[in-house]
């Protein structure tokens, strides 16, 4: 799947409350939808079982924007800025939301890592290939991947889209909730932290194993020594066909 400087997440929240920005009514009208089905099935089911239900028209969406890499290029300038003053906002006054303000920032900073990584080695590929990616549905892309590559490297890319579409997922989460669009309990909110936390976690993993990323060894951060430990069991042999990087989570937990 091919990567972005800003998360998607961001590009379509930037997009939701800028319509003046996109052309495409259709691509506007999509974002809208989405947004109030995240709204509607966050309040009702919480985080973890709307993503669930909500990833494939996540990603649809995603396709509609990768496939228009110099959209993705202007809101990127446009929309860092926009993160950066919303952050430096949020930090200069007392919050009600502390612990996920501190999951969001340390999420899009790692992110920003190991994409930056990404684009530096495959800017004019990732280009091209943007540009030229089929209009398919979640489950007709790797149907697609399927016949072109081996089931094992399938299963990878698979690992690494969802982990995207989880990022994704929650940046608008909690982009709604900063905005208060989005209201929910305590509870849920712990749940969007810890989500973060994982999605950006399984998100290194998967990138080490791709060969795309590695953490820089001097950074002894916890959440990149989380990252480091799932590295380090995964080339261990601790991950195989049968276990996915979630069931490697599991273990580290225990």
């Amino acid at each position: 799947m091919v990567n972005t400087k800003t998360p998607i997440g961001e590009i379509i929240n930037y997009l939701y409350n800028n319509e003046t920005v996109i052309e495409d009514k259709n691509l506007f009208n999509s974002i809208q939808n989405i947004i109030d089905l995240i709204v509607l099935r966050t309040s009702e089911k919480g985080v973890e079982q709307s993503f669930l239900s909500l990833k494939e028209e996540v990603f649809d969406i995603r396709i509609q924007i990768i496939r228009n890499p110099s959209l993705i290029e202007e809101i990127s300038k446009n929309s860092s800025e926009v993160l950066k003053e919303r952050i430096e906002d949020q930090f200069s006054q007392i919050t009600k939301h502390t612990n996920l303000e501190f999951a969001f920032v340390n999420t899009l900073n790692l992110y920003e890592k190991i994409s930056g990584t990404t684009l530096n080695k495959f800017e004019g590929d990732l280009l091209n290939a943007s540009s030229n990616l089929p209009n398919v549905d979640y489950a007709g892309f790797f149907k697609l991947l399927e016949s072109l590559i081996p089931s094992k490297e399938v299963d990878t890319i698979k690992k690494f889209t969802d982990a995207s579409l989880a990022l994704d997922f929650c940046f608008i989460v909690a982009d709604l909730i900063f905005e208060n669009k989005l209201q929910l309990k305590e509870k849920e909110i712990k749940k969007l932290s810890a989500s973060l936390k994982n999605a950006i976690e399984a998100y290194g993993v998967i990138s080490s194993v791709m060969g795309i990323w590695e953490p820089e060894e001097e950074d002894e951060t916890p959440w990149i020594r989380n990252i480091k430990i799932l590295i380090s069991l995964n080339e261990s042999h601790f991950i195989s066909n049968q276990h996915s990087v979630d069931d490697l989570k599991n273990m580290w937990v225990a």
